[in-house]
């Protein structure tokens, strides 16, 4: 008699949860023992790892503590008025901590010195890179000693430059206020009293009327056009 081919057909029930799992154990078991010298070394490069990430924020962090109390010293020397020492002190500074965030703060020290030094070159080189971002921490700071810079070493044309800047871009009311109305004065003592008039006329435009400060920058405004009436200031 002929079988049915059904008949020969073997059905596999599928294995209890348990099974499934006491043979996956099995499996990663028999995994591991013929591998373990790669999960010996991948778990070395991961300790490694770890230990070098945490040596490095601990170095990292011991770098800005000790950078911090050496710029507060130097800020004692510049203002006790030694330029020279400070310029000296703050060179070494950036040379050893450029990277950290004080450095900001010590390349503004710096141009400062320098300027205090009869030095404006050297400011201009120290704080130009800097000065390009307003946005940035000390960034128009760092703008308005580059135009203190500029007019030091005769050359207002670049300082006005940076200072319109400033009057355009920076954050705050009061940093552009500050940079039009150094901006006026430069123009001023140059002789341009339409331009001082001009730019003493941005402030008066975004100065609110009760602000104590209006009167002064009226009062500035009638002395450039007074000498612009004079023919003296065209």
């Amino acid at each position: 008699m002929v079988r049915h081919p059904t008949a020969r057909r073997t059905q596999r029930q599928a294995a209890p949860p348990d099974d499934v799992f006491v043979e996956s154990v099995l499996e990663s078991s028999v995994w591991a023992k013929q591998n373990v010298r790669l999960l010996t070394i991948a778990t070395t490069v991961v300790l490694v790892l770890v230990a070098g990430f945490l040596y490095y924020r601990n170095y990292r962090s011991r770098l800005r503590d000790v950078a911090e109390t050496q710029l507060t010293q130097i800020r004692t020397t510049l203002l006790a008025g030694n330029a020279a020492l400070a310029i000296s002190d703050l060179d070494s500074f950036l040379s050893r901590f450029g990277s950290t965030p004080t450095a900001v703060e010590a390349r503004v020290l710096l141009a400062r010195a320098h300027l205090e030094n009869q030095e404006p070159q050297k400011a201009i080189d120290v704080i130009s890179s800097q000065a390009r971002d307003l946005q940035a921490p000390l960034g128009v700071q760092s703008a308005m000693l580059l135009a203190d810079a500029y007019e030091a070493a005769v050359q207002e044309d670049r300082a006005v430059e940076v200072l319109l800047r400033v009057g355009t871009d920076a954050p705050f009311d009061y940093q552009r206020r500050l940079a039009l109305e150094t901006a006026a004065r430069i123009r001023f003592e140059q002789g341009n009293a339409q331009a001082a008039v001009d730019l003493y006329d941005r402030i008066l435009t975004d100065l609110p009327i009760e602000s104590p400060e209006r009167p002064v920058y009226q009062l500035r405004r009638a002395e450039a056009a007074a000498k612009l009436s004079t023919g003296s200031g065209g």
